[in-house]
């Protein structure tokens, strides 16, 4: 299985209609465990499987990405 995994930065390279900005913030966005002021559960975005961390540096596995895009489109239509 091959996968593409990119940096963020050449991610958004590639599609411009994301931003670097953008990107880190989904990511936060995609991790569990956050919590509010209220110390309430934040629901997550979906986007975790997409994002890896290797060595410090964070990619975007860009099938995945697109794949939970897909997903979630999908959801919202029906």
């Amino acid at each position: 299985m091959s996968r593409t995994l990119l940096r963020i930065s050449d991610f958004c390279r590639k599609h411009h209609c994301f931003s670097e900005s953008q990107m880190r913030w989904m990511r936060f966005c995609s991790k569990p465990g956050r919590k509010n002021s209220r110390g309430q559960s934040i629901e997550t975005n979906g986007f975790a499987p997409a994002f890896l961390v290797i060595g410090g540096s964070i990619f975007i596995d860009e099938d995945r990405f697109f794949e939970i895009v897909d997903e979630q489109n999908r959801e919202s239509a029906a």
